[in-house]
């Protein structure tokens, strides 16, 4: 069974706030869904062909309209550090790296 360190941490990571009584269900939730995989991990496909979609078709476009969004203090409001209509990260490229 998946720890109660480890819900709390998806929790976290995903910042929800979950009680007690969550963690356990969440707990029981996520175990069941990881032993699901671990069955489905068991079954022999050596001649099945890899598949990225089953329906056949292909190029399908939806109409673009223009729909009501988000404001921007709704995106911004779980951002753990914002300047002004932005989100504050740490850097994932150093100064002079090359992108590869």
């Amino acid at each position: 069974m998946i720890s109660t360190s480890d819900v709390e941490k998806v929790a976290r990571l995903s910042k929800l706030e979950i009680s007690g009584t969550e963690v356990k269900k969440f707990q029981t939730l996520l175990s069941e869904a990881i032993d699901y995989i671990k069955v489905l991990n068991e079954l022999d496909t050596t001649d099945i062909k890899p598949t990225s979609q089953v329906s056949g078709k292909v190029n399908i476009f939806d109409e673009d309209f223009v729909r009501k969004s988000l404001s921007m203090k709704d995106v911004l409001r779980n951002a753990k550090e914002k300047k002004e209509s932005f989100f504050v990260t740490k850097s994932v490229i150093k100064k002079n790296e090359k992108i590869k």
